[in-house]
């Protein structure tokens, strides 16, 4: 599977919180996933930090390991996804 350009550089500048994931939880995103994919894990992983948030209370949630494995999994989905976003060109003023 060849991977575009903006995904290798996407990958690269994430590579870190990555490998901080496969470490301290011993999880890995494939980056190279369809879009479908990542957008599936961002989803259920965003609904379990919600629920964490929902049950807990928020100064409870920031002790659990299992809310801050969500945090870290859909915060770097999130960062990947606007990495490989098209770049909106700035609209230019007529005079």
């Amino acid at each position: 599977m060849k991977i575009r350009e903006d995904r290798v550089d996407a990958i690269r500048k994430l590579t870190p919180l990555n490998e901080r994931l496969t470490r301290q939880y011993g999880v890995s995103i494939d980056m190279t996933s369809d879009l479908e994919h990542l957008r599936h894990i961002f989803e259920h992983y965003y609904a379990k930090r919600e629920m964490i948030l929902a049950l807990d209370g928020e100064a409870a949630a920031l002790h659990d390991n299992d809310y801050a494995k969500a945090v870290l999994i859909t915060e770097t989905i999130r960062l990947f996804l606007r990495e490989i976003a098209p770049k909106r060109s700035r609209k230019r003023k007529d005079k």
